[in-house]
């Protein structure tokens, strides 16, 4: 038999028995996740099964990983009729290079292996921003603040509550009422996208000059948009409540001060009963003191925090509730005959007074909270453990904003925490710190 035709069929048997080549330059990549890559390669004839090398850039050649695939092609199938075979590798390191090789094998014969193809997973991200938001229907700059690797936009679930510019996230405020903005960040060769959801409340809110307004509710806060901390119950009733940024002080009736940390342990207790019944309460950040009222007094008590001193002075006039604004660096005094501001410095210049709003009945003037120019005043009806009651002034502007109602029982004294949310000091048998959904801290940026 001549030499050529021998030739021939070996190379025919041969061809008939080999796995068809791949190549590395067949080799994509589908999908690239944070852990896990999925490659995807046009079937060689004549394969019964690929096998899959694979380790992570830079590491020792003895590394190689192995992954084992059946082929679903068919050995007379033509150039047309290729189909797709992909293969997802897990258990990858996020952001990472990772080198593959591929092989096609079949019953009768091993292939030869592809050149390393280099593909990288990608990185996870994950977008920063409050949950919740706060704001009235007065409100006017107002911005969801995110951040992320990529590039972030913005959208309005209902455009005719609130709408939101979409590469700024600045707000527009329409109306009051509940609306979702969603923010997405871009996906990108190199980072996965991501998405989150903030819930926006808009309260209803039509400001009036605080010495001719009637009450305007606008919210109520009970058990469903509340959560308790902890109790500071301890026998004597819990009078007001300060907050320095890092631990609680609780006033007792006649018993002293309790200084708790930010989880509810019990820190301090200095005990005295000079403060008398201290009404209000506040932590000045300027001084580094707490500031005690007796009801209607215009004595002063002081408390040093980290020594447990007491001390006093006293102002011109009387009061029963104060309240430390950190963010304009002033005092406010809550009255019956209204709110006074005085400098923040512990010499206690006067600066301005606005009045309060006009209530019917008897009513109980209990501690103030003060935030970014908004003053909120705690009040209680002659039923002290019904619906109680948060006047909220904006004092900048001499405006009465509206009034929340509380159905947790008799509100002692509020602050506002290091997130903004107000929290507020309860007296029920139990004797709880609250924290309620609203961001006072929101609302005074969009005003003031």
């Amino acid at each position: 038999m001549p030499i050529a035709v021998i030739l021939v069929v070996f190379v025919y048997f041969d061809y008939h028995e080999r796995p068809g080549i791949l190549h590395h330059s067949d080799i994509k990549a589908l999908n690239r996740g944070v852990n896990s890559i999925e490659l995807e390669w046009e079937e060689t004839r004549n394969t019964d099964k690929y096998t899959i090398y694979y380790k992570r850039k830079g590491t020792e050649y003895k590394d190689w990983a192995k992954l084992v695939l059946d082929a679903s092609s068919k050995e007379e199938n033509t150039d047309d009729e290729k189909t797709k075979k992909q293969a997802k590798i897990k258990g990858l390191e996020e952001g990472k290079a990772y080198c593959f090789v591929v092989r096609a094998d079949n019953e009768e014969r091993q292939g030869f292996n592809t050149e390393g193809v280099y593909f990288s997973t990608r990185n996870n991200q994950k977008i920063e921003a409050r949950d919740n938001m706060t704001a009235l229907s007065i409100s006017k700059k107002m911005r969801v603040e995110a951040k992320a690797k990529t590039k972030l936009s913005f959208e309005s679930s209902n455009k005719k509550i609130a709408d939101v510019n979409k590469r700024t996230g600045k707000l527009k405020i329409k109306k009051a009422g509940k609306v979702d903005i969603t923010i997405k960040a871009k996906e990108t060769k190199d980072y996965i996208g991501a998405e989150k959801k903030v819930s926006l409340k808009i309260l209803p809110s039509k400001p009036v000059s605080s010495h001719k307004a009637g009450v305007n509710t606008i919210y109520r806060l009970d058990r469903s948009n509340c959560k308790t901390l902890f109790s500071v119950y301890s026998g004597p009733t819990p009078q007001s409540l300060a907050f320095s940024g890092d631990k609680y002080m609780v006033a007792y009736d006649n018993r002293g001060i309790r200084v708790f940390s930010k989880d509810g342990d019990l820190i301090k207790i200095s005990n005295s009963s000079g403060i008398g019944h201290a009404n209000g309460l506040t932590y000045c950040h300027t001084t580094k003191v707490c500031y005690s009222m007796r009801g209607n007094s215009n004595r002063i008590d002081i408390y040093d925090p980290e020594t447990g001193k007491f001390s006093s002075t006293s102002v011109f006039c009387g009061a029963s509730g104060i309240a430390y604004d950190r963010v304009e660096d002033v005092i406010y005094m809550s009255s019956r005959t209204g709110i006074r501001m005085f400098s923040g410095d512990g010499k206690f210049d006067h600066k301005k007074i606005i009045s309060n709003v006009n209530r019917s009945g008897k009513i109980y003037t209990q501690d103030c909270c003060g935030h970014g120019g908004l003053v909120i005043r705690c009040i209680s009806p002659p039923n002290k453990h019904g619906i109680n009651y948060l006047d909220i002034y904006n004092i900048k502007k001499g405006t009465y904003l509206g009034t929340i109602e509380v159905d947790l029982g008799e509100v002692e004294s509020a602050i506002v925490d290091n997130d903004g949310y107000l929290q507020l000091l309860v007296n029920t048998r139990n004797d709880y710190i609250w924290k309620t959904n609203i961001n006072i801290d929101d609302i005074a940026k969009s005003l003031n």
